[in-house]
């Protein structure tokens, strides 16, 4: 098995398990709110301005690259200097903003939340 699917499943169960589950649930109600109060949509418009937009986007760039970009760093050092636990960290790392991304995904796609990338399309 690929190290980065190592023990994907069970994290994803704990994910998903007792305290955790409350701050799962928690996170879909507020997005509830905030789509059903039209905050998502209020936010979108606010934020059209160009220079703002301009000045924002090597945030946005670095904030969406950083969680992909530090674990394969991460591997690349511990690879050369054959450092096990580096290679183990960044395969968690790894592991980690996949399931950020598809849960994040998931929870967008069934509370209405429109991602980004295709408002800016629009």
């Amino acid at each position: 098995m690929h190290p980065l699917f190592k023990g994907f499943i069970k994290n994803v169960i704990i994910i998903f398990k007792g305290r955790n589950l409350l701050w799962q649930l928690l996170a879909i109600i507020l997005t509830i709110i905030i789509v059903a109060n039209n905050f998502d949509w209020t936010y979108y418009q606010a934020t059209r301005n160009a220079a703002l937009l301009a000045f924002a986007f090597p945030a946005a760039v670095i904030g969406g690259s950083f969680p992909y970009l530090v674990p394969l760093g991460i591997l690349a050092v511990g690879k050369a200097l054959k450092k096990t636990r580096a290679v183990t960290t960044a395969w968690a790392l790894g592991q980690a903003a996949l399931m950020g991304t598809l849960i994040s995904g998931t929870y967008k796609t069934f509370t209405g939340r429109i991602p980004r990338r295709f408002l800016a399309a629009s």
